[in-house]
């Protein structure tokens, strides 16, 4: 019975190993597109082809709907772009994307600065300290700190 087992795993093996290098042969292609659809829109967005980039980030992000340095860049410069409520909805697919906590932070920092620019000051705020936990960063901190000054000059007695 054991000998039978061992045949099977063996049989197993071989018949899904090719499978498993292609689905890794797959991924590596799918991580170049993607890389290759944010190289060409970050060069279009540095020589001020706003237009063109953000259809690039569209197009890229069709084709890699979970590559989060695709999706944060593209969140960004919708925010920059004057599309803050459209940002979030990217920034926030790009955080669920995320899994270094570095890259979580900046996002995290990204979709603080749209909640602003949307009046959306409590969720800014979580937006910032939610960064600040995962890494300290002077940018994100003046930040909150100005939010919070802003925010207690109208709100004198707020907490």
């Amino acid at each position: 019975m054991q000998r039978y087992a061992i045949v099977l795993s063996a049989i197993t093996l071989l018949l899904t190993t090719p499978v498993l290098a292609q689905q890794s042969l797959l991924r590596d292609f799918s991580e170049e597109q993607c890389r290759r659809h944010l190289t060409n829109a970050r060069r279009l967005h540095a020589t001020g082809a706003v237009t063109e980039a953000l259809m690039v980030f569209e197009e890229g992000t069709n084709e890699c709907e979970d590559h989060a340095p695709l999706l944060a860049d593209y969140g960004w410069v919708l925010v920059l772009s004057g599309q803050p409520a459209e940002g979030v909805r990217i920034l926030e697919r790009a955080y669920m994307a995320a899994s270094a906590p570095r890259q979580r932070a900046a996002i995290l920092h990204s979709l603080g600065v749209a909640q602003e620019n949307l009046g959306a000051h409590r969720s800014a705020m979580n937006a910032y300290l939610g960064s600040l936990h995962l890494r300290s960063s002077a940018a994100t901190s003046a930040r909150a700190r100005s939010l919070s000054h802003r925010h207690h000059r109208t709100h004198p007695d707020a907490p």
